[in-house]
């Protein structure tokens, strides 16, 4: 089993020290077209969905260990890269925290898929997944169709490793993760199937 605790530690702090003026932005965004309990119960289970990655990350990299699975191993360490990697399909640095909302949501959406495919156990996991399952509604509206289509690319990939009881996804046709210098502005999309955000394409 590879070991990678410690640099899991150190994309904690990163986390949790990014900036999040843009979760801010976020709330004066849609604060007209979401009732005022609604946004803030989103808001929050959005910042604790992004939070808890790393630490969904590393429960599942120990749960691969334990289970003596070599492909688990292998997407653990997949979830890993993703999560080391700067400039992904949503760059860290120039998003404040909004640059983790895509690792958040590819490690919690792989995590659970092999909890639903009983591959691992729902026990081995420390995070709340009631506030997950709230956040990656939301989440999914803030993705555009091009980065959603890459990120289920992903998930088919690991999903086809693991196992053939994963529920099948359509593979992205590129793996292309650069966003030419884009920041989180260029990625806001819909939310209620009403454009509230900017919806410039990814060219």
């Amino acid at each position: 089993m590879f070991e990678f605790d410690p640099l899991i530690g150190e994309m904690t702090r990163r986390i949790k020290a990014a900036d999040r003026k843009p979760l801010v932005a976020l709330r004066l965004q849609l604060q007209s077209a979401l009732p005022a309990p609604v946004l803030t119960q989103s808001i929050e289970a959005l910042t604790y969905y992004i939070d808890s990655c790393p630490q969904t990350l590393r429960d599942f990299a120990s749960a691969a260990g334990a289970s003596d699975s070599s492909p688990l191993v292998q997407v653990a360490a997949g979830l890993y890269q993703y999560l080391l990697e700067p400039h992904d399909l949503l760059p860290d640095a120039s998003n404040g925290v909004l640059g983790f909302l895509d690792d958040a949501w590819l490690i919690h959406n792989v995590a659970y898929r092999c909890v639903e495919s009983q591959l691992l156990g729902l026990q081995q996991f420390s995070v709340d997944w009631n506030r997950i399952a709230m956040a990656d509604q939301f989440a999914l509206h803030l993705f555009p169709p091009q980065v959603k289509a890459v990120l289920d690319g992903i998930v088919a990939q690991y999903s086809n490793l693991v196992t053939h009881q994963m529920r099948p996804f359509e593979p992205a046709d590129t793996e292309d993760y650069s966003t030419h210098g884009k920041t989180i502005d260029d990625y806001y999309y819909t939310i209620g199937g009403t454009s509230y955000l900017s919806t410039r394409p990814i060219t």
